[in-house]
């Protein structure tokens, strides 16, 4: 597969980004079957979308037909962001994480509230998180007595908690479910935040930066242009993305969660992101972190979000003015310890306006 390049009148791309090869040239990182190092986690990120059957990224919902039960994402009752699974009668409803790769003993820790709880006629009914341990080939790996390993269990209604266990899988996992569900009752769970540490196995030797370059003219088979992809959160109001005149078009008339982000590409130290566009109509405030931004979003071995301290992605660069017409940007790049992978991500920080994105490139510095 080739990508073509084609340049809009007036718009000739540098000669040392032109010729680095298109994303489909370059092969990407494949998942680990183990933890990553020491400390590193995964971070499941419970507001923004992106997961299976609308749930967050890296969750999904399973209810099966008849079940009289529904999942949903976005705000909570305290105002946070993840989110909540509510049962109107027993059944088999379940919300669980996507399968994290371990290797060991983990360290699970997650924030949830149980608003409502029916009645509960045996010890082991009401609210309950559970691991479910997996082969390398999916296949559950039972605990002795019980499908799946218990590892809270909450039997009325109340405020929020936050919650941490050590677990040791059973032998012979390679990867683990978090979930969710009510046992035998009714009521519903709400979650905004999780996290698995392991204890893990060493991170591979560094490996030498890629170039790559994506020529956002050619939609792939969801609509976005090949290399990248387009998130728009169930009921996002106000925001487009779309390929027009051989580039990203994306629109913003109120604060949203939209993201364009390109498919994932390895990271190591030394790198540099170049990228042109033209930002037009934007508004936005004096706070340093509001704008258009460019980022990056990096994760580890597992597929878990590697962040730097106290953000869950890098700023490249943020955007507080409108530009004249078309610009360059470029910007340095020093991958977070532990990250193996990442995504180059372009979004509205509340703020709104429009942008046409005409290609983007990663290289070393």
């Amino acid at each position: 597969m080739i990508v073509a390049l084609l340049v809009l009148a007036g718009c000739t791309p540098e000669a040392d980004v032109s010729t680095l090869p298109p994303i489909a040239s370059v092969p990407l990182v494949p998942d680990a079957p183990v933890a990553a190092a020491s400390g590193e986690s995964k971070a499941l990120e419970m507001d923004f979308a992106g997961g299976q059957s609308g749930a967050p990224y890296g969750m999904a919902f399973f209810i099966p037909p008849g079940t009289q039960a529904v999942a949903t994402t976005g705000l909570l009752s305290d105002g946070s962001e993840g989110f909540s699974l509510t049962a109107q009668a027993a059944g088999d409803a379940v919300v669980c994480s996507q399968p994290i790769g371990v290797a060991g003993p983990i360290t699970i820790s997650a924030r949830q509230r149980v608003t409502t709880l029916g009645a509960v006629a045996q010890a082991w009914h009401g609210a309950q998180v559970e691991l479910r341990a997996r082969t390398e080939d999916g296949r559950l790996v039972e605990v002795p007595g019980t499908r799946y390993l218990p590892l809270r269990q909450v039997n009325a209604a109340g405020d929020w908690e936050t919650w941490d266990q050590r677990v040791d899988p059973p032998a012979g996992s390679r990867k683990v479910e978090l979930c969710w569900r009510l046992v035998g009752t009714t009521g519903t769970i709400e979650v905004d935040r999780a996290t698995v540490v392991s204890d893990g196995v060493p991170l591979p030797a560094p490996i030498p930066v890629v170039s790559v370059r994506w020529d956002l003219d050619t939609p792939g088979p969801s609509g976005a242009p090949e290399g990248f992809e387009f998130m728009l959160p169930p009921g996002t109001r106000g925001a487009s993305l779309t390929v027009s005149e051989g580039a990203i078009r994306f629109e913003s008339s109120s604060a949203s969660n939209a993201l364009a982000c390109s498919q994932p590409f390895s990271v190591a130290p030394g790198m540099l992101f170049r990228g042109r566009y033209r930002l037009r109509d934007l508004q936005t405030d004096a706070r340093t972190w509001t704008g258009f931004v460019a980022e990056v979003r990096t994760y580890d071995m597992i597929g878990g979000l590697a962040s730097p301290a106290g953000l869950p992605f890098s700023v490249l660069q943020t955007w507080k003015a409108p530009t004249a017409g078309w610009a360059e940007f470029e910007s340095a790049f020093a991958p977070p310890v532990g990250a193996v992978t990442g995504k180059l991500c372009f979004r509205f920080v509340e703020s709104t306006g429009a942008v046409d994105l005409d290609w983007a490139a990663v290289g070393p510095g």
